[in-house]
């Protein structure tokens, strides 16, 4: 029989979840970005027909994702809503792990963690590997700040320090530069705890870290290490400049270094004040995991990126506030009325400080789920009843036409390049066509196109293009940088003939194929 403290602990964690997932709800029916969550399907699509990652095509994250989106399609059937639910499941399991991280302080302090959480996560339902890598890293963080605040050592306590470091470690699996933040968030309870004890943690986390070995087995090292160092080399070569003052971005950027502020100077006082404090070494655990995420929100100073770096201090400021709100941290519990006023500036904050992010979704999400209204969305249809929804009515009527085309000339089982007129340098593309049309085999490695990778002039890109059969590519999406080797524009140029056209894409043929056919 449960006692009813843990009857009201879970029955507020759920009813929070509830209303965050009723509010994802208008999510499912929004247009799909064509490179981010393109990929998302088109991957798992992939590993489904046999084909891996960083084997026989490149991903810029861990395995993680396309493994397990292509487990929920091979149960619930290949889609785009598919995989939507995926996302949605991690976006819950995100929220729910900043409640439990937060409990320790108390009911109020952990519903308001787990609704900043929700400000930043219901407004999309895609499958990121970002949401992925951080709710098994708040998760893992949960699990380890509960075995730091247990005071006596003990079986339990052993269990949990286990299941810390195998979380954590599993996290890795989603997004490779997140192993730093998994590893240095343990660097206090490492200092804290006996040999016996970090031997617990160590042994868990090489657990995680077990399939990882087995994707390197799957692949082989080789393929694994290309893979991974095309991905640093493309995100090194990104020249960025500061965001403008006032920006979304640089709003952000203060609030992040204010939560990490708060977490750093909280948890020393707490050590100052009380030596080998537990409550202020877990307050440096959490405050460690998001600093060491820095490189990550500068490699790509954008809201999204910077965001997700500072969401374990964002969500978790209420926790800081508490503690600085006793006024002498080593003495618990936080007043009531303390707390309640630590929780109301947290929430504040984060609402105030970056209203485009977190303000305008949730309030927009909640119109939508309300008045039963959503972004305008156009559906493509592919092959095998596939569906895509964009949001650009024009571009919705060329991919359905390029898709059409394809679909009357082209056999099974030939290759297909999926790109940009001008292949010297691009972001983006419609990965999504190759989720869409999945009776061709990609041509390239590179299904999504990067910066610094694709068009890198030892790409092998142009070898690929020589063997393809089919290439579609469109001038709809900016290209900035077009830095790369020419080489793949005079292979399209000399090898290629134009099959269909419509608006700013082309449906093009290897001359050779279209001569014997003819």
């Amino acid at each position: 029989m449960l006692r009813r403290p843990v009857l009201t602990r879970v029955g507020v964690g759920l009813a929070l979840l509830v209303v965050a997932g009723f509010l994802m709800g208008p999510a499912f029916a929004a247009p799909a970005p064509e490179t981010d969550e393109g990929l998302l399907v088109a991957y798992p699509a992939q590993v489904l027909q046999g084909r891996l990652p960083h084997r026989d095509f490149l991903s810029f994250y861990g395995p993680g994702e396309p493994w397990l989106v292509a487990g929920a399609d091979k149960i619930l059937g290949t889609s785009l809503h598919t995989e939507r639910v995926v996302g949605m499941g991690f976006r819950l399991l995100l929220i729910g792990a900043a409640y439990l991280l937060a409990l320790p302080w108390g009911i109020l302090i952990a519903a308001a963690s787990a609704a900043i959480a929700a400000m930043a996560l219901v407004t999309v339902v895609a499958a990121n590997a970002i949401v992925g890598v951080e709710a098994l890293g708040l998760l893992g963080l949960a699990l380890l700040v509960r075995a730091m605040l247990t005071t006596e050592p003990s079986r339990r306590r052993d269990r949990l320090l286990f299941g810390a470091g195998a979380v954590l470690g599993l996290s890795v699996l989603w997004r490779y530069d997140f192993a730093p933040a998994a590893i240095i968030s343990a660097l206090p309870m490492w200092l804290l705890y006996s040999r016996r004890e970090r031997r617990h943690f160590a042994v868990g986390f090489a657990a995680g870290l077990v399939p990882y070995l087995v994707q390197i087995v799957l692949v082989g090292p080789a393929n694994e290490w290309r893979a991974d160092h095309i991905a640093v080399f493309s995100e090194s070569g990104r020249r960025l400049g500061l965001p403008p003052f006032h920006s979304t971005t640089f709003d952000l950027l203060a609030l992040y270094g204010l939560s990490l502020a708060a977490f750093f100077g909280t948890g020393i006082w707490s050590e100052w004040r009380d030596r080998r404090n537990p409550e202020g070494r877990a307050l440096l655990s959490i405050g460690l995991y998001s600093a060491a995420l820095l490189p990550f929100a500068a490699s790509l100073l954008e809201p999204a990126h910077v965001l997700f770096a500072s969401l374990p201090v964002l969500c978790m400021l209420p926790v800081a506030l508490t503690v600085l709100a006793r006024l002498d941290p080593p003495r618990r519990p936080t007043p009531r009325w303390r707390a309640v006023a630590a929780a109301a500036t947290a929430l504040a904050l984060a609402l105030l400080a970056a209203p485009q992010v977190l303000r305008d979704g949730l309030f927009t999400e909640i119109r939508y789920t309300f008045d039963g209204t959503h972004l305008a969305s156009f559906t493509v249809t592919g092959e095998q009843g596939r569906t895509w929804l964009l949001a650009d009515p024009l571009a919705a009527h060329d991919v359905q036409s390029m898709i059409t085309a394809i679909d009357r000339l082209a056999r099974p089982g030939q290759s297909l390049f999926v790109g940009t007129s001008d292949l010297r340098g691009a972001n983006e593309n419609d990965v999504e066509l190759y989720f869409l049309l999945p009776e061709l085999r990609p041509a390239s490695y590179y299904m999504e196109l990067e910066q610094n990778a694709f068009n890198a002039r030892n790409s092998g890109l142009a070898g690929e293009l020589r063997r393809a059969d089919w290439l579609i590519l469109t001038s709809r999406f900016p290209t900035a940088r077009l830095g790369g080797s020419s080489e793949p524009n005079e292979v399209v140029a000399s090898k290629f003939c134009v099959r269909a056209e419509s608006g700013t894409y082309k449906l093009l043929e290897r001359c050779a194929l279209q001569l014997s056919r003819g």
